[in-house]
């Protein structure tokens, strides 16, 4: 039977045409966030990533364009939808730094921004791990092996290594992921004036009670004469304070930043703790703490050449105390930095390894907290000389290789030792040990 149209069923198939375009219309043009500003917090010198893509959760093409330089820092899209934020060196605690961005679809775009506060409660809204931090010299090449790093950590869920992917690209430096492990190339001529002057951003699979996708930060700072930022957190309430080393020319009052190396959790420091309780003997020296770090100033004795020392303690509010001792050699400046044997210092290291792991080759970055000057760190070299009771060791390339022999396991709660030694190109060595502690 042929129906005929009427008036009024023209009528209900106009409205709802409308009604479909209107909605459809909706769909493109709504506002993909009510939210106007993210905030969020970070520590004064950790770059963070942030997830916009999460924030948005976009159901269209979408793209991201940034609309203005932050006062503070530098931010950057490394991909679509997640962007780099990295604090430069006037980044404070209590400052706070803007990011404005548009997000844009089928040609509409609408403005968003973070608001970022600098402090020591952090809340990173990309990294679902801690970021870590190295010190490398130009021209020279690390590797840091993943589940090595992270195998000490509580997260509450599992990585799937496989699925560990490079963001972007770091600007001042080669970087490349394979067998779980990074290795990252810093290129000569590339340091600049910024307290962070590169950054790895990877990503990830996690499972937790879902599967969700994750990313973690490497940053690689500049060498100095102290012991770089410590890359490995503790778990509660603990803390462990690291001896630190500084070389100085003439008889100038020079700062000291001594909490860069030491393992603690800020939120729980007591500033007041902090204070020399020994030396120096040919100098003097004052401790205050500022900006979530304890910073000793020595001042050498007029004419003063050699070595002094300075013990210092700090502690947090619920009466854990730590100790550790700063050494500072005062050099003649006539040497103007010709003397190697001052400026090569080996560190003492202990790795965590895990037996459980699919590998039994590991990357051990010796180097790392030793302590270099810059002009002669790209001839120093590495030979091992005494050898561990338990596996075989390999060393070159600015690291040492462990190797296990599947056959022969170690037990789980054992461990072994080695020495090793650095060396300038004019043989001048400085030594010290190792130890390598086997976790299931």
């Amino acid at each position: 039977m042929k129906m005929q149209r009427t008036p009024l069923m023209g009528l209900i198939m106009l409205i709802f045409l409308v009604y479909a375009c209107n909605s459809l219309q909706e769909d493109v043009l709504e506002p993909i966030s009510t939210q106007e500003t993210l905030e969020t917090s970070a520590l004064p010198d950790q770059a963070l990533v942030i997830d916009l893509i999460e924030r948005h959760q976009p159901s269209q093409p979408t793209s991201f364009e940034l609309k203005n330089q932050p006062q503070y820092g530098e931010a950057r899209f490394i991909k679509t939808g997640l962007l780099l934020y990295q604090p430069g060196s006037d980044a404070a605690l209590g400052n706070s730094d803007q990011v404005v961005y548009d997000v844009c679809q089928n040609g509409d775009c609408e403005s968003y921004d973070v608001n970022i506060t600098f402090s020591n409660d952090s809340t990173n809204t990309g990294s679902c791990v801690p970021t870590f931090s190295y010190q490398v010299a130009e021209g020279q090449e690390i590797s840091i092996n993943l589940p090595i790093l992270l195998d000490s950590l509580e997260l509450g869920f599992t990585i799937d290594f496989n699925s560990v992917e490079l963001i972007g690209e770091p600007q001042a430096g080669q970087a490349s992921y394979a067998n779980q492990t990074f290795t990252y190339l810093l290129d000569s001529g590339s340091v600049d004036t910024s307290a962070i002057y590169d950054v790895i951003v990877y990503g990830f699979q996690a499972t937790g009670d879902t599967s969700f996708q994750c990313y973690g930060i490497l940053e690689f700072f500049r060498p100095g004469f102290q012991s770089p930022p410590f890359p490995m957190p503790l778990p509660g309430d603990s803390l462990a304070l690291f001896d630190d080393y500084l070389c100085i020319f003439g008889d100038s009052a020079v700062d000291v930043c001594v909490t860069d190396n030491d393992l603690l959790d800020i939120n729980l420091v007591d500033p007041s703790s902090f204070k020399i309780v020994q030396g120096p003997q040919s100098g003097m020296a004052t401790a205050r703490y500022e900006n979530g770090k304890g910073i000793i100033n020595y001042d050498p004795n007029q004419g003063f050449i050699g070595s002094d020392f300075v013990v210092y303690e700090l502690g947090y509010t619920n009466g854990t105390v730590g100790q550790a001792q700063l050494e500072i050699v005062v050099l003649d400046d006539s040497l103007g930095g010709g003397v190697d044997s001052l400026f090569l210092q080996a560190v003492s290291d202990t790795f965590a390894i895990s037996l459980s792991s699919d590998t039994s080759e590991y990357v051990l970055g010796v180097l790392l907290n030793d302590i270099i000057s810059p002009n002669i760190a790209n001839e120093v070299r590495i030979e091992v000389l005494q050898r561990p009771s338990i596996g075989e060791v390999q060393a070159g390339n600015g690291a040492i290789w462990f190797f296990i022999d599947p056959n022969n396991m170690p037990q789980v709660g054992s461990l072994t030792e080695f020495t090793y030694q650095i060396c300038s190109d004019n043989n001048w060595c400085s030594e010290a040990s190792v130890t390598v502690i086997f976790e299931q």
